[in-house]
């Protein structure tokens, strides 16, 4: 990013997660104002698992965690998940092998959703489809026990509807819309 700015280039950067995650951000100084980065794994995530893992690694490594040590932290709390149900017994394979599918990441699926209903061919899409997860999660579960029912049944019409996302696919409709509304092009040629 320093070097960067010391050329003097002016476009805007546009930098997925290894390159400005949470870890990463203490050692930049004013040269990543204006960056646009998109993570799968935010630091400041309000769950009580990454409250323990960004205690720990602080605690243990002075640091916050990025993206990579919050991966290995999942993996081994679904190894973990797996071991309880198998005893912690890993000699039958077939048994492992069932227990670790049957682990289930509440975030992580959600994480998934917000990614795939707005559209991973964007930037904007993750972050539209976060809004939708959180408003839907904030909102129905106020009032109906079995939210995750209905923000599966929004994700269904719009992979139905809008398969390759709601960014995308808003700004495909709108140009079918404008084309509709511009009536039938007639050709000039006679």
């Amino acid at each position: 990013m320093k070097q960067y700015q010391d050329q003097g280039l002016k476009l805007p950067v546009l930098a997925g997660a290894p390159a400005c995650d949470d870890a990463l951000m203490k050692s930049f100084g004013d040269e990543v104002l204006g960056v646009i980065s998109c993570s799968a794994y935010p630091g400041d995530l309000d769950t009580p698992s990454n409250k323990r893992l960004v205690d720990g690694v602080v605690r243990d490594y002075g640091n916050i965690p990025g993206l990579y040590a919050a991966g290995l932290y999942i993996n081994g709390m679904v190894a973990e998940a797996a071991l309880e149900k198998t005893g912690g017994k890993t000699d039958d394979k077939e048994a492992l092998n069932r227990a670790l599918r049957a682990v289930s990441l509440t975030a992580s699926a959600e994480a998934l959703l917000m990614v795939i209903s707005g559209g991973t061919a964007t930037l904007l899409g993750p972050t539209v489809g976060a809004g939708l997860v959180v408003i839907v999660k904030n909102v129905a579960s106020a009032y109906i026990e079995r939210w995750n029912f209905v923000l599966g049944a929004i994700f269904v019409v719009i992979v139905v509807f809008m398969p390759e996302g709601l960014v995308p696919g808003t700004q495909r409709f709108w140009r079918w819309a404008r084309a509709a509304a511009s009536g039938p092009r007639v050709s000039a040629a006679g």
